[in-house]
């Protein structure tokens, strides 16, 4: 194999392959990536782990030889990062190595010969269920996933894809303080619901909105498949651990109509449904003052305490931020305007680090923050954005 390629093109998909390969994995291979320059000028670049198998193609500059090698990813992306943009690298087998120049650069990595590299095929894949992933839906798969917490002592693995209500389709990214939920309507009802291997969500946020993907569910052999003429990606589902009603749990009945509600759920079913009040707020406002008062927080220091007790004469709200470092006894805080109808005074704990990064994606000036009392779970929800929502659990702060 003998090619010529610019860093700027193989290096955003170089990246995408280091998000999945891993050195440290059950197998060898699991570290490595392979490459396949062809005649017509793509080249392609497949990675896998135990859940994942990914494939991107890169057009190159020039093929003086078609061929398929495996090396080291981490070694192959450390030395892409070195290399000036605008000017080709030369990549060429030989003998037990791959040999890459630039200019006065050389290099030489190891080729992995001591197993096989498991391809991906479509053509036997038996696909069970087809959606066309819209750039909306593409931008809040990659939102729900950010709200997912993969650690292995996390009790929610993956991100959930819910097909069960008729001709809806729910996505939830669940952590323990933070949910991300889209919800919007599908041409079929799918009746049923998998969990996505947490190893494919950081690879969600890049696909492109301009090219068209489709995502194809096997449910026989328990995977999906996001295709697009650009980058190829099977996922193994992964055992499911949300909780069936979470929908009614965290009142999202009627969330494509703006409404939430605190909902009293026996055997399954909704016996009582009180909605939640919303408060609105400009959002760089929001966040300014959220982060103003997590100033002074410590590292163990989780949430700020947040107010709504006051009314101006003109009847827009009055809302108080406050943040109290445990340790130390430092205290920051900042006042905001709200506009609601809110009929009680309102004391919460909420989670810094999970709103803020929620409010930092928010593209609208304004948000409503729902609210039903200090124990209950709020939500956020961003101004003409009515597919998604982001709900936080509220924190005891002491």
């Amino acid at each position: 194999m003998h090619f010529s390629v610019d860093p700027d093109a193989i290096g955003p998909m170089l990246r995408v392959c280091n998000k999945i390969s891993d050195a440290k994995g059950f197998r060898p291979i699991y570290g490595y990536v392979r490459m396949e320059a062809t005649e017509q000028g793509v080249l392609s670049l497949s990675v896998l782990d135990s859940y994942v198998n990914f494939t991107g193609n890169v057009e190159v500059s020039s093929v003086q030889k078609a061929g398929v090698v495996i090396v080291e990813t981490d070694r192959l992306v450390s030395i892409f990062k070195t290399r000036v943009g605008g000017h080709d690298v030369e990549l060429e087998e030989s003998s037990e190595f791959l040999t890459i120049k630039q200019g006065e650069f050389r290099a030489r990595l190891p080729l992995f010969r001591r197993e096989a590299f498991p391809e991906f095929s479509l053509i036997t894949f038996t696909p069970s269920y087809r959606l066309e992933v819209t750039p909306t839906l593409l931008a809040n798969l990659s939102r729900c996933a950010e709200a997912v917490d993969a650690g292995p002592k996390d009790p929610f693995q993956g991100m959930l894809l819910d097909f069960e209500t008729p001709n809806m389709l729910w996505v939830c990214g669940f952590s323990n303080a933070l949910v991300h939920v889209h919800n919007s309507s599908v041409r079929e009802h799918g009746g049923f619901r998998c969990v996505l291997a947490p190893s494919c969500l950081p690879i969600l946020g890049m696909y492109s909105a301009d090219v068209r993907t489709e995502l194809v569910f096997d449910l026989e052999h328990n995977r999906a498949v996001f295709v697009n003429p650009v980058m190829t990606m099977s996922v193994t589902f992964v055992e499911d651990k949300y909780p069936r009603g979470y929908i009614s749990f965290l009142g999202l009945q009627e969330m494509a109509q703006g409404r939430f509600f605190q909902n009293k759920v026996a055997g399954g079913q909704i016996v009582e449904s009180l909605p939640k009040s919303p408060i609105e707020f400009r959002t760089a406002e929001f966040l300014g003052a959220l982060e103003s008062a997590a100033s002074v927080l410590g590292s163990e220091d989780k949430a700020i305490e947040f107010r709504r007790e006051e009314r101006l004469s003109d009847g827009r709200g009055v809302a108080e931020l406050i943040g109290v470092n445990r340790m130390t006894q430092a205290k920051a805080s900042e006042k905001i305007l709200s506009t609601d109808n809110l009929q009680m005074k309102l004391v919460v704990g909420i989670h810094t680090d999970k709103v803020s990064s929620t409010l930092r994606k928010f593209q609208s000036e304004t948000f409503k923050f729902f609210v039903f009392d200090a124990l209950s779970p709020i939500v956020l929800v961003e101004d003409g954005v009515p597919d998604f929502a982001a709900v936080t659990l509220p924190l005891r702060v002491a």
